[in-house]
């Protein structure tokens, strides 16, 4: 029986409170107080399953990206690979303007960079990160 619920929980939508949060289209809260409040999982969560608005998800991807070595890594390098998912991609790799970038994301995001498409989105050679800047340097 706990099994069952323990299940269910593993597939429940994003909380009502985030859900609303990431929804807002002008939203007091930023990245640093949602993941304090509800943690990467549960946006690593949300930027995976929420739909609509279009901004939600791509808002907690972006707040994924500002903790990438806390925790948001595994997602990041799994959105950069993830050709179907282009918005979420280029979302957190924005958010780690705010980050320290994990040593391990370089190589994956250097990959996704051979899309024309994703590297005119992200823009790195107007990055204000030193690290991020230098992925598309000569």
């Amino acid at each position: 029986m706990w099994l069952l619920v323990l299940t269910l929980a593993a597939f429940a939508e994003p909380a009502p409170e985030l859900a609303a949060s990431l929804s807002a289209r002008h939203a007091d809260q930023d990245c640093a107080e949602l993941v304090d409040q509800h943690g990467v999982d549960a946006l690593i969560r949300a930027a995976d399953e929420m739909t609509m608005p279009p901004w939600a998800p791509l808002r907690a991807a972006q707040c994924v990206g500002t903790v990438a070595t806390e925790g948001g890594e595994p997602a990041i390098r799994r959105w950069l690979a993830d050709a179907e998912r282009p918005g979420l991609a280029a979302a957190s790799v924005a958010g780690l303007e705010r980050s320290l970038l994990p040593e391990g994301l370089h190589t994956a995001i250097q990959a996704r960079l051979h899309d024309e498409r994703f590297a005119r989105t992200v823009r790195l050679e107007q990055s204000t990160h030193p690290p991020l800047r230098a992925l598309v340097s000569p």
